[in-house]
Parts: structure tokens; C-alpha cells; sequence
């Protein structure tokens, strides 16, 4: 399978590209700076400009599938207003409707929608911190929700840290249960093997850990429904 990744340099992109070329996959870091991935063999770099749909589209030619992985790279960029991911998601599928390719995943945030199953610092710390970035996402989702001739897959994340690989939930639209948390190996993980499981069809999984969720000695991570 070909696919693309917008945004390859981020810690979750190159996750994600490195564990696509593992699995089989070919794949394109679609991103500003090429040199930026440069340290990755076997990735075929494009450069893109996200406001400009003919260069998407031309690192889309040939492709399966369409990953944004886009993200501002730290939490004080990520807590003023944006439109990057509702902006950049227009024009991509501008670009995706121009090649014929109908596949497309997201990364989006459990902080989108309200849920009181959630922890206290996910609710009253992050949530409050980071709710123009949330608000611009739930924008991108209506974009795709809207976009009835594409099969889109809007991959909810919590908390996203570095850590070991360890079974993870992947609920519908929010979780009711766990540590609201997930690590960037297994965030990459759910993406790449969704690629051939097509189990998330239109859909908003949001992934987490069940509470004392321990890690796990091989490459396969367990999804709990």
C-alpha cells in the first residue's frame, strides 16, 4: 500500500512512517522541510506547501491513503487560536478530490467532545489549556464528516507522551474508562494497522489505557474494545 503522511517530521508522524516502512508499506513524508526526515531510510520525501493544493496533490499521485499527522509541536503554540487543522484539511482534500484518492486518517483529540468520565487534569487542566486547538479540530471533523465521497478516519488521542508499547482502548467518539493517556509507539500503531483492518470506517476512535496497563515485550500491541 502507498501512502502519504502530512506532517512525517513530528515525533507521532516519523512513528508512523517508520513503523508503515516496517510493515511493508510504501511510503511518502509529505512535509515543509525534506531535510527534516532525512535520517529515515526508505521514506520518500515531497516537499509541501499546506496552502497550496497542487503540491499536495502532487505527493498524492499513485497514493492509497492520506495520514495527517499535522500538530504545532508544543503546548504554548497549541493553546492560542488556530485554523491549522481545519484549513490544512480543506486543502487536502481539495488535493485528495484532484487524484482520485478517497482514504484519509487524521489525528484529532479525546478534548473535542465533552466527557465526565474523564480525569480531573484532562477536564480542568488540559482541556482549558488547549481549547482553541480542540475547537479547531472539532472544525476539521465537520469538514470530514461532511465529505461524503471520502472515507475518513479521525483518530482521537489523549494525553500523548513517550513510553512503551502496552494494550490500549479505541472507543467510539470518547472513552468511559481508563487513564486518558496513550504513548506516541502505540498512536502510530493503531494508524498502521488500521490501514489494512479498515475497522474505523467513518468513524472517531479515541484511544487510552485502561489503568494500570503494563507494557508489553513485543511489537504487537492489543486494541481492547
Amino acid at each position: 500500500m502507498r501512502i502519504v503522511v502530512i506532517g512525517a517530521n513530528g515525533t507521532t508522524g516519523q512513528e508512523v512512517v517508520t513503523q508503515a516502512l516496517s510493515a511493508g508499506h510504501e511510503v511518502v513524508g509529505a512535509v515543509r522541510r525534506p531535510e527534516t526526515l532525512s535520517h529515515i531510510k526508505g521514506v520518500e520525501v515531497a516537499k509541501i506547501d499546506l496552502s497550496d493544493a497542487d503540491t499536495l496533490a502532487a505527493a498524492m499521485r499513485g497514493a492509497d491513503v492520506v495520514i495527517s499527522t499535522l500538530g504545532h509541536g508544543g503546548v504554548g503554540a497549541a493553546m492560542k487560536f488556530t485554523t491549522l487543522y481545519s484549513d490544512a484539511t480543506r486543502t487536502i482534500r481539495t488535493a485528495m478530490r484532484a487524484t482520485g484518492v478517497k482514504r484519509i486518517m487524521v489525528l484529532s483529540s479525546g478534548g473535542t467532545v465533552d466527557n465526565d468520565k474523564a480525569p480531573g487534569f484532562y477536564t480542568k487542566l488540559l482541556r482549558r489549556l488547549l481549547i482553541n486547538t480542540y475547537t479547531d479540530m472539532a472544525r476539521m471533523e465537520t469538514i470530514l464528516e461532511e465529505s461524503q465521497d471520502l472515507e475518513w478516519t479521525s483518530v482521537r488521542l489523549t494525553y500523548l507522551r513517550k513510553g512503551p508499547s502496552k494494550p490500549f482502548l479505541a472507543q467510539e467518539g470518547k472513552l468511559d474508562r481508563g487513564n486518558f493517556q496513550i504513548h506516541f509507539t502505540d498512536a502510530a500503531r493503531f494508524i498502521v494497522d488500521e490501514l489494512i483492518a479498515r475497522e474505523w470506517i467513518n468513524a472517531h476512535p479515541v484511544l487510552g489505557y485502561n489503568k494500570g496497563a503494563k507494557a508489553i515485550s513485543n511489537s504487537t500491541t492489543a486494541a481492547l474494545a
